[in-house]
């Protein structure tokens, strides 16, 4: 019986990897290689005697859903154990998009399901689509998957990822979803098309394409129509730059660092069975442990205690001293919310941390695993950031990490 006490988790597997290389990726680009689905299932077991919390529910992948080859067995395991329909039951809207417009049963299985919803990311036209998705005919893909969509009684859902490559094609969008009847045909399945726009994700790939995001002045590009319907489904929804952001953060509260009360946990666990907290990107600063070497109850109470960079930054920096320490008084970047502008920050602490650490392994000659960071080490190496080159602007484009 359940212990409502308890914080729970649940566990999602890098099973089956992402065919996608999406440049505004928060997840960024892991490598994968492939894992055994007996010692997946085996592992989150062992999981699930752990004393300390509920470990709720398994899923096989964190990435790009359904990619196994024989997904409809692997999904009916996971039902078995999660005693749900996970995607369905917490409205995840996410299908795959290559087995969505390659696999004429997917859509039927999707829909049969329970997924009443799917989301369709667009960054631009043309071009501008293919080079953040990595691939060629992104707007053919993305029209034959919302037309495969409507046929299964599956409501499309486009998502807008605003970037300044894409900023003047913004209307293009626009149009395109009203050419295709999108409101029309969506209405006949009940349901209100839903299209709005986002501003640039900050973390992973996001973060080392950060000089892609949309910049103060070019959203003027954003259809009124698109906008409008962005402030229906976000109240209150507005961007802002880095600038103005950073001054009502100075200017507020002294600083208390963004609850996470109400997010939900989950651990990542990727191919190579190293254990991240779904905050952030999985990156070295976030990492928890490795399955292969430490078992479950190493990795959560470092999760408890904070014994990482990530957990340290997140759990001890305001958001004033973030600011202070990284952001640009005069920067014209646009973000969405103080949340977000803070995680960017943090982000940048996160690295800088983390490679103070790397020079210190190397200058002290010892380059075995480090030790879990502890809340001394962080202010310690705060301390001596200064002396260390190679920090915050210089991470080239590209990396998926810094």
């Amino acid at each position: 019986m359940r212990d409502y006490a308890k914080p729970k988790v649940s566990i999602a597997f890098d099973m089956f990897g992402c065919p996608q290389s999406c440049r505004h990726c928060w997840l960024g680009q892991i490598p994968w290689q492939p894992m055994d689905e007996q010692d997946v299932f085996s592992t989150f077991a062992e999981a699930r005697q752990l004393e300390d919390v509920h470990v709720e529910s398994i899923a096989p992948d964190f990435r790009e859903p359904h990619m196994a080859p024989e997904y409809r067995e692997l999904y009916a395991r996971c039902d078995k154990i999660n005693g749900c329909r996970l995607e369905a039951d917490y409205s995840f809207e996410l299908l795959n998009l290559w087995r969505l417009v390659n696999d004429p049963e997917y859509a039927v299985w999707a829909a049969a399901r329970g997924i009443r919803r799917c989301q369709l990311k667009w960054f631009g036209t043309g071009s501008v689509n293919d080079d953040f998705y990595g691939r060629v005919g992104v707007d053919q893909i993305l029209a034959r998957a919302t037309g495969i969509l409507l046929e299964n009684g599956i409501v499309p859902r486009w998502q807008i990822y605003l970037n300044s490559a894409g900023a003047p094609q913004l209307q293009d969008i626009w149009q395109l979803a009203q050419e295709w009847e999108l409101p029309r045909r969506v209405k006949q399945l009940n349901d209100t098309f839903d299209i709005h726009c986002l501003a640039y994700d900050v973390d992973g790939s996001a973060f080392a394409e950060r000089h892609r995001r949309m910049r103060r002045g070019e959203e003027h590009h954003i259809p009124r129509g698109l906008w409008e319907s962005t402030q229906r489904k976000f109240a209150g929804y507005e961007l802002q730059t880095e600038g103005d952001l950073y001054r009502q953060i100075n200017d507020g509260d002294s600083g208390c660092i963004p609850d996470t009360g109400g997010h939900q946990l989950w651990f990542f666990v990727t191919s190579n069975w190293d254990v991240y907290p779904n905050f952030m990107g999985p990156a070295p600063w976030w990492k928890l442990g490795n399955l292969r070497t430490e078992p479950w109850q190493d990795v959560w109470q470092r999760y408890a205690a904070g014994d990482c960079i990530g957990l340290q930054v997140m759990r001890t920096w305001t958001a004033v001293q973030l600011a202070q320490a990284y952001g640009a008084p005069d920067g014209d970047s646009l973000f969405d919310s103080v949340g977000q502008v803070v995680d960017y920050w943090r982000g940048h602490a996160c690295r800088d941390l983390y490679r103070a650490q790397q020079v210190e392994r190397v200058g002290s000659g010892n380059e075995s695993t480090p030790k879990p960071c502890s809340k001394s080490d962080i202010g310690s190496m705060w301390s001596r950031k200064s002396q260390i080159t190679g920090f915050r602007g210089s991470c080239p484009a590209g990396q998926s990490h810094f």
